[in-house]
């Protein structure tokens, strides 16, 4: 059971989002939580065991997709590290795991698709905030910039 949801992370701005015209989507402990209005019934995302942490979300413009900011723990070395999974809401299943472990150990704070679903922007927390440009279909990293301002929404 999941009652109530967890007010978002300092940093970020969103808790609820609506997925489609009869249910919302939201954060439970390390939980994705889908609500559905019209059946009354709770669908739970999968996430990885190795998550410690659910930072940050984001909904697809035609809401197909969620992009989930994660910080998650390597088994090998112990340390944290940070991940963005990519999930189709019709088959609540992983379809992208973009990692960032090699760019920053800061977390993703603030991430948006493009209105085409192609491209996912990411923003890392401050010191050293970066903005990256990725391509979904490949899971590829096509450009960064260093962000010199506090960045709470992409």
């Amino acid at each position: 059971h999941a009652l109530g949801y967890r007010k978002p992370r300092p940093g970020t701005y969103k808790c609820i989002e609506h997925t489609s015209d009869d249910s919302i989507v939201y954060l439970v402990g390390k939980q994705v939580a889908i609500y559905s209005y019209e059946t009354h019934v709770h669908r739970f995302m999968p996430c990885s065991p190795k998550t410690v942490e659910l930072v940050a979300f984001a909904v697809s413009y035609n809401k197909r997709y969620l992009a989930l900011s994660e910080r998650v723990i390597d088994e090998k070395t112990k340390e944290l590290g940070i991940q963005i999974n990519v999930f189709n809401f019709g088959t609540v299943s992983r379809i992208r795991t973009l990692s960032l472990s090699y760019l920053s150990k800061q977390p993703v704070e603030a991430l948006d698709f493009s209105r085409d679903n192609k491209y996912l922007a990411t923003v890392t927390a401050q010191p050293g905030s970066f903005i990256y440009l990725w391509q979904l279909d490949k899971a590829r990293r096509l450009g960064m910039c260093e962000a010199h301002v506090k960045i709470s929404q992409v």
